[in-house]
């Protein structure tokens, strides 16, 4: 009795009224207890005289209601407009202006603690922060935190997604990589919604909305999972979309640590129910400077019934997506089937183009190499004509060779854009001399026009700009029988100042030729690979039909624009515009350094050839003795590790595939100190016919300190050593 009527007292009032005692609660109805009799009277009298005296101590064990001064620390985290961060240590959104009014009625001092969601929810699960606004209710976080009875705002998930990508119902989300908030009480219910209608996905988890919907953007994610309110609101600050697919209703309320310590929630129920009431208190106040309306709730009544409704028609769906598996699990092994046999058909052709190009460029090199040794003895006119004519002729074998190459590397997607300083007016002009000679030879002119264009510098893929002007000036220079070729170039502001660079310029090139020209009908066809305009027997112009293909996929790759005019007799004119940017005057002074630093070429080093090819090695040798070099051999990686264990060299020139041992196992043995110590850090060079994307760096990344492709140019071998071994030149003094 006496601990009943503790209870009692501790939860409200009591006042006597005759034969019955009237308890009036806190929050809520006045019940009377009665009895009967004057002993009844006295015991009962004298139970409630100890329960009043006693109270103070049973009340002391329960926790209290915070009063006057009570600091309480609050957690805040980015879901506006319903709570954000503001500045460097406040809050702001709906319900941080509902807590600010009950915290001034109750004399409360707010610390306020930001964070992102995961981090503030586990700190209030660990009592570090007293209360956390605007938390989901659930059942299960029933059990992990305590919440407040009244809901101040409902709310609902809903899936976002990149722009273009058709999402209208959760079977859509089929493969997709699906993007959820850790934490998040949307992720677990997504989560639940997909493996019910058996749908395969792949999730990824962020820390925050902002990270979430960033993420969406930068293509991390294909789909994320947020709540409404927060991804309507915040939607157009990103490139993405909102979907009709909406999911699991949720009520927004305060919620505190476990067991409420200091007391807050009961404060907050009272003021909340009392502010609901009052058409102009500070909680419709919120409403409608928040989201825009004084409704009590932020969604329409309607809402939670359509919600349910929606619930029950994805249950239907997920009933019909069991009826309709097993045509779907058919359909799905065919599409799995015919893309494995797609992608063992893509590899079977990068490995052909690997071993295709392999086995040209090695007995290539050979006979390049062997021909530029020749072209260095006693000749006279005429052989020397022949020679020049046989490295002409391989040179454009190799080209061929090359275009293939690169048509594949375009198509299949493996060409990267490279971004490095170049000096425009050089790079112009040493593309046009490469056909100076043949315009002569043809007596046709060719005219670059950049010499305003010296002194400019610019940031881009100097590579693939000298390659698309490589195939449009020798179009035209090859194409032309009278007249002239006159190439131009012009920079014009573009899009202004960048965060990395300088400012943004449009690149215009424009190349003219008085050649043949093109029927505007067969324009077109121009740019398909493989074509010639004429393709009879008869035919006077040569060619593999590669050069506008790849030129048009290489400026699409550049992000540039082409054109195309030509009049059949007349000639044709092709403009490209590329995007491109000014270095700045730091990497502008660099570059300008390294081309007036020149390196005296080195002599009398001992060199190990690694091939196992002879005529190759052969081709090398000469090149070395004719640079003043010793030069020792070795037919694999074995033979070569067997040499440096006896002979001291300055220098490898190693072969990739070879007998026996490779390359590449021979340079990570020395590179692991089983040569000893003083060989780890020796200079090798790769000298392979390997040339695909991506076989330098793994070189590279094997150990090895060079790259020189097959076929090798003499000059290409000369600036290798240079660059390993040469002495920099001393500027002499006038």
């Amino acid at each position: 009795m006496l601990c009943v009527l503790s209870e009692v007292t501790k939860r409200g009032r009591i006042v006597f009224v005759r034969n019955s005692w009237t308890i009036f609660p806190r929050g809520g109805k006045a019940c009377r207890v009665f009895w009967r009799g004057t002993f009844c009277h006295a015991v009962c009298g004298l139970m409630v005289l100890l329960a009043l005296v006693l109270q103070p101590w049973s009340v002391a064990a329960q926790p209290q209601e915070a009063g006057q001064g009570t600091v309480v620390r609050v957690g805040v985290y980015d879901n506006r407009p319903i709570i954000f961060p503001q500045g460097g240590s406040g809050g702001g959104g709906f319900f941080m202006d509902v807590l600010r009014a009950v915290a001034r009625e109750q004399g409360w001092r707010l610390q306020y603690v930001q964070g992102d969601w995961a981090a503030v929810l586990e700190m209030v699960q660990r009592g570090e922060i007293d209360l956390l606004p605007a938390v989901a209710f659930s059942e299960e976080r029933a059990g992990q935190l305590a919440f407040g009875q009244q809901t101040l705002l409902t709310n609902w998930g809903q899936i976002f997604a990149m722009r273009g990508l058709e999402i209208q119902s959760p079977l859509d989300l089929r493969g997709r990589i699906v993007g959820v908030m850790r934490g998040d009480t949307h992720a677990q219910a997504i989560e639940r919604i997909l493996e019910s209608f058996d749908v395969s996905f792949a999730l990824v988890e962020f820390e925050s909305y902002v990270e979430l919907l960033q993420g969406l953007e930068d293509g991390v994610a294909e789909a994320v999972a947020l709540n409404r309110i927060y991804g309507s609101r915040n939607i157009w600050n990103y490139r993405v979309q909102s979907t009709p697919v909406v999911f699991n209703p949720i009520e927004l309320r305060f919620a505190a640590p476990p067991g409420d310590p200091k007391g807050l929630l009961p404060a907050l129920d009272r003021s909340v129910a009392a502010m609901k009431r009052v058409e102009q208190s500070v909680y419709h106040q919120a409403q409608a400077r928040w989201f825009g309306g004084s409704s009590k709730e932020v969604l329409p009544g309607w809402v939670l019934p359509v919600a349910t409704l929606t619930g029950a028609a994805f249950l239907l769906l997920a009933g019909m997506n069991m009826i309709m598996r097993r045509r779907v699990a058919a359909r799905t092994a065919e599409l799995v089937q015919a893309r494995d046999q797609a992608r063992e058909a893509s590899l079977a052709k990068s490995r052909f183009l690997a071993n295709m190009s392999h086995e040209v460029r090695t007995p290539l090199n050979g006979l390049l190499g062997m021909l530029q040794i020749l072209r260095d003895t006693r000749l006279s006119s005429e052989q020397a004509e022949y020679v020049d004519t046989a490295l002409t002729s391989g040179r454009n074998l190799l080209s061929v060779i090359n275009d293939v190459l690169d048509l594949s590397k375009i198509e299949a997607g493996a060409l990267e854009v490279q971004e490095e300083p170049f000096a425009l007016g050089e790079l112009l002009e040493s593309v046009c001399s490469l056909f100076r000679e043949e315009a002569r030879r043809k007596g046709i002119g060719l005219r670059c026009d950049c010499k305003e264009l010296s002194s400019d510098w610019l940031l881009g893929d100097a590579g693939k700009l000298r390659q698309v002007l490589f195939n449009l000036v020798g179009n035209a220079v090859k194409f032309t029988r009278r007249g002239e070729v006159r190439v131009s170039a012009a920079l014009e502001a573009g899009t202004g100042p960048t965060a990395e660079a300088g400012p943004e310029y449009i690149l215009g090139l424009v190349i003219c030729d008085t050649g043949i020209g093109v029927d505007p009908d067969l324009v077109e066809r121009c740019f398909e690979p493989f074509s010639q305009m004429d393709a009879s027997s008869t035919r006077a112009y040569g060619g593999a039909g590669l050069g506008l293909a790849i030129v048009r996929r290489l400026v699409d790759l550049l992000q540039g624009n082409m054109s195309f005019q030509s009049t059949p007799g007349k000639g044709t004119e092709v403009n490209v515009l590329l995007p491109m940017r000014l270095a700045p005057e730091s990497v502008r002074q660099a570059a300008r350094d390294e081309k007036r630093r020149e390196r005296l070429d080195p002599s009398g080093l001992r060199v190990l050839v690694a091939e196992d090819n002879r005529v190759n090695r052969l081709a090398l040798r000469r090149f070395l003795e004719g640079m003043d070099h010793t030069v020792l051999e070795a037919g694999n990686g074995r033979e070569a590790l067997d040499l440096l264990a006896l002979e001291e060299v300055d220098c490898v020139l190693m072969d990739v595939q070879m007998p026996v041992m490779d390359g590449i196992e021979a340079t990570l043995r020395i590179r692991s100190g089983e040569l000893g110590a003083a060989r780890r850090s020796l200079p090798i060079v790769a000298v392979t016919a390997h040339a695909m994307k991506g076989d330098r760096e793994e070189f590279l990344a094997s150990g090895m300190d060079g790259y020189l492709a097959k076929p090798v140019h003499q000059d290409d071998l000369r600036h290798m050593l240079a660059r390993l071994f040469g002495v920099e030149a001393t500027p002499e003094r006038g």
